[in-house]
């Protein structure tokens, strides 16, 4: 999951944090996630991806979303920044503000 390439949210894994880009879907479902506080830009954690069911952090809320939903939702991995380089300092990465 370290590309920058978009994917489905059903394929990311527990644990890590993606940037919403898009939806896949019609109108009635894109406007539902909306008003879930499903917007591009948007970062998501990942909290529970098993079975037929993912939870999702956004906005300091959780949403449970149907794996067939989840795979329309369309996201990037978050990149990590590097400290350090300005101090001369060995770069160590961490988690971006995603």
């Amino acid at each position: 999951m370290l590309t920058n390439q978009l994917m489905g949210l059903s394929m990311v894994e527990v644990g890590h944090s993606v940037t919403l880009k898009r939806i896949n879907a019609p109108h009635k479902l894109t406007h539902r996630l909306t008003d879930l506080g499903l917007t591009p830009g948007t970062p998501l954690n990942i909290l529970q991806n098993q079975g037929s069911t993912l939870i999702i952090g956004v906005r300091n809320a959780r949403v449970a979303l149907g794996r067939g939903i989840a795979h329309k939702i369309m996201v990037e991995p978050c990149l990590p920044d590097v400290e350090g380089v300005e101090r001369g300092q060995p770069l160590q990465p961490s988690l971006s503000s995603c």
